[in-house]
């Protein structure tokens, strides 16, 4: 019989898995284009996503009773603050709502617009938690995604975009 070296199975099964992750996180996903879409503000006035064309719009899938959604509620005012002024729309697409989330924006001082009864659109993009934070580039893509109360790690990623897509867009 020969003499053959073996090689461990289970440290090299370990050492795929692990590039299979690193690869899986480190290539970003196609994230898909966003579906179309037609809202109603507090105020009564109509958005559709043909009105941000070309544009940079931030949508934060949320609810009043929501005890996540209340918690990145801030960043997303800070977002709202650091950016509109450059171009970027922010918008609360409130779902799943049997309370007054117009009121609950006011009285929390949130100064982003609200679109109401965003369930629909929570469906087409395969809202399946909230808080969901969208950002919809100027061509109408998906460039960011995230669920849940975003880590500080992930507001930076989201930041990082933004800054990236408002510069591609002189702003």
């Amino acid at each position: 019989m020969e003499d053959r070296k073996s090689i461990p199975v289970i440290p090299l099964l370990i050492v795929a898995a692990l590039a299979g992750v690193i690869i899986f996180r480190i290539i970003p996903k196609d994230l898909g284009d966003a579906p179309a879409w037609q809202l109603v503000d507090g105020l009564g006035r109509t958005h559709t996503d043909l009105d941000y064309q070309g544009e940079l719009v931030l949508l934060d899938f949320w609810a009043t009773w929501c005890g996540p959604c209340r918690i990145a509620m801030p960043e997303i005012q800070h977002l709202h603050e650091t950016y509109a002024k450059r171009g970027l729309n922010v918008f609360g697409a409130n779902i799943s709502e049997n309370s007054d989330p117009i009121r609950f924006m006011q009285e929390g001082g949130f100064t982003y617009q609200t679109l109401l009864n965003a369930d629909p659109l929570a469906r087409e993009m395969n809202v399946e938690g909230i808080p969901t934070i969208v950002l919809v580039g100027p061509e109408g893509d998906v460039l960011y995604r995230s669920v849940g109360v975003p880590s500080e790690g992930e507001v930076a990623k989201l930041v990082s975009v933004i800054e990236r897509e408002l510069e591609a867009l002189g702003r």
